[in-house]
């Protein structure tokens, strides 16, 4: 199994965590991988329970590689006081993009 059906199963498992007939939860056994084309999957979703069985297509869109996706896994998420710093910071700021990206300031108007 590649890292990007691994991510998609995740993401299934997420977006659909239990059986809408009989609320059993999904697990990733569940999930059968049948096919892709390009950025395009389709999965079955099958339930031991009911034995419902749903078909879904799933379209990537990022030009990330698997090998990136999961790099950016590993990084904690932005706290409440990161934004707080950044509105501060971009509130206060006079110049452009480039110039907050280099680390650069202009003087106020006066």
């Amino acid at each position: 199994m590649t890292e990007q059906e691994k991510w998609l199963r995740q993401i299934l498992l997420q977006v659909i965590p239990a059986c809408p007939h009989c609320h059993r939860r999904f697990e990733d056994r569940d999930i059968r991988v049948l096919g892709r084309q390009e950025q395009t999957w389709m999965l079955s979703l099958h339930c031991p329970g009911c034995h419902i069985l749903a078909l879904i297509g799933i379209g990537v869109a990022s030009d990330l590689e698997p090998e990136e996706i999961a790099r950016f896994r590993e990084v904690p998420p932005i706290s409440a006081d990161e934004v707080l710093d950044l509105h501060l910071l971009l509130k206060e700021y006079r110049g452009d993009l480039r110039g907050l990206i280099e680390g650069k300031t202009e003087e106020p108007p006066r």
